[in-house]
């Protein structure tokens, strides 16, 4: 319902647009206010002034854009209340389905402290439209939801996934057609948590990880289910749980997309045991993609050719163990991975050349500047030491090594238990970008370097990054295709809310972008 209302001081009356309405799952009646302008006599009419920009009577500046959007997408959707209905009954902690969103959309926007989560809160305009204050999230607050989000018995979060996986069924049904699934390290600063541990990531990084896998819808990238998992966890070991905790959410009859890694016997039946279809990639250490590209050699002929969008590409089938298999030839990326590698192969000869004329006095120092030229060529260098007075060296290639990579170069070996066709497959595999771009939104948002000391406050944590990464979602869909997620959440970040002494507030000098954002988002 909406209704003017006026309010007396002195001899000036002020107008109000007053819109209430009754908050879903609670039943509470709540207000939004605004300010409309001074009442006055003009000519013998009733006439309303409206505000100018004032620099006098200022109260406050608050965020307004990003956790604005963010809430309000939260509340369309139905967060508050899935997480309500989901987990209210396993703790005393009132309004938790909207303290965890606050929590979540702080997670992604500022990933505020644990004692700074209070004074950002009252920074932002969320303070004006939800019912919280910051007294309900003082350290001690956010650690008892904290506390709550990491529980396993029951299992709060798996509660939560399985209400947000109900309601995206039921709002976007063809989204769980078809999943991406995968791994991705999150580097860990510290030294007393159990899921900190060294995995694949140490060599580039020299720090412990923690592992996360993340399944999410292909169509409208929506977070479906994730798990943390300790850091020497590998790919290929997760998805037998995973399939279990797909049924829970009643989730039935998809295609998996799944990377290098994944690829298992066991894997596959399992996969297909429980009625799903695969689609992946097989890494090119294993039997099956060796036997594979052997038979595919000579593949490029007009009759293996495919239409594919794009790219001159080749496609051949095999088929082993009831999976089939395609081999693709891209020529034109051959192409360029031929010319990459023999550039990098042609560069480390000539430092070869240059640092054979010198004399080393010791072994071990000329070993460690071989070390540091071969680099990624060392497996395609054989070295061969020699002494005479001094340390020196002669080399030469190991052809075959470097023939054995570049008959890989421009070919990817696919695996399917689908009736899809060689394009089909390709597609649907190509599109699993989807999750490589969201596990870089996510670790650019909340899921950075890990430095939580017990292992359940990682899992909370990390929860909380899920659901805004959902959020950032639903906030992707709503904008044109011109405007990107990343520009959108640039301008909705510069968007400020001015509060004055008198109750009224407005959103001063906004520019063509921001409008048009804030208009797509219905929030203008």
């Amino acid at each position: 319902m909406t209704f003017i209302r006026r309010i007396k001081r002195g001899d000036s009356t002020y107008v109000y647009n007053v819109r209430t309405y009754r908050e879903k799952g609670i039943g509470k009646v709540k207000q939004d206010t605004e300010y409309l302008g001074k009442e006055v006599e003009k000519d013998g009419e009733t006439t309303i002034i409206p505000p100018k920009r004032r620099t006098k009577g200022l109260r406050s500046i608050l965020d307004y854009g990003e956790p604005m959007a963010l809430y309000k997408l939260a509340k369309e959707f139905g967060l508050p209340e899935v997480i309500d209905s989901c987990i209210a009954p396993h703790t005393r902690i009132d309004d938790i389905g909207l303290k965890t969103t606050i929590l979540a959309i702080n997670k992604v926007t500022a990933d505020a402290s644990l004692r700074a989560t209070g004074s950002w809160f009252s920074r932002t305009a969320l303070r004006e439209r939800v019912d919280l204050t910051s007294a309900d999230l003082t350290p001690k607050c956010v650690r008892g939801i904290l506390s709550l989000l990491s529980k396993e018995t029951p299992d709060v979060t798996g509660l939560i996934e399985e209400g947000i996986a109900r309601r995206i069924k039921k709002l976007y049904s063809d989204d769980l057609d078809t999943l991406v699934y995968d791994l991705t390290p999150m580097t860990y600063y510290g030294d007393c948590n159990d899921l900190a541990r060294y995995g694949h990531a140490y060599r580039s990084t020299g720090e412990k990880q923690v592992n996360m896998v993340l399944a999410v819808t292909m169509g409208h990238r929506l977070p479906i289910h994730h798990k943390v998992l300790p850091g020497n966890i590998v790919s290929v070991s997760t998805i037998r749980t995973f399939l279990k905790e797909l049924e829970v959410f009643g989730v039935k009859n998809l295609v998996l997309v799944l990377d290098r890694g994944f690829y298992s016997k066991r894997n596959i039946e399992e996969i297909l045991g429980a009625k799903h279809d695969v689609i992946g990639a097989l890494a090119s250490n294993l039997n099956l993609t060796k036997r594979a590209l052997t038979k595919s050699v000579g593949m490029e002929n007009s009759r293996n050719r495919i239409r594919y969008p794009g790219a001159v590409t080749f496609a051949k089938e095999f088929k082993e163990d009831d999976i089939r298999a395609f081999v693709y030839h891209d020529s034109e990326r051959r192409s360029r991975q031929l010319t990459s590698f023999y550039e990098g192969l042609t560069e480390v000869e000539r430092k070869l050349d240059d640092l054979g004329e010198v004399a080393f006095p010791i072994k071990d120092e000329m070993l460690g500047e071989l070390h540091g030229v071969c680099g990624d060529y060392a497996g395609y260098i054989r070295v061969t030491p020699t002494f005479s007075e001094d340390w020196s060296f002669t080399y030469r290639v190991k052809h075959k090594a470097v023939q054995r990579t570049t008959n890989r170069f421009g070919k990817t070996v696919l695996f399917t238990s689908t009736s899809l066709n060689a394009v089909d497959v390709l597609k649907l595999y190509r599109e699993k970008d989807v999750i490589d771009k969201t596990f870089r939104l996510m670790k650019d948002r909340g899921l950075g370097p890990l430095q939580a000391n017990l292992e359940g406050s990682t899992r909370a944590r990390v929860f909380l990054a899920y659901l805004g990464y959902l959020m950032l979602c639903l906030l992707r869909m709503k904008l044109k295709e011109e405007t990107s997620l990343e520009e959108a959440l640039s301008r909705l970040g510069e968007v400020r809310e001015v509060l004055y002494k008198d109750g009224s507030r407005e959103l001063p000098e906004l520019t063509k972008q921001q409008k048009a954002v804030l208009k797509m988002l219905g929030m203008m």
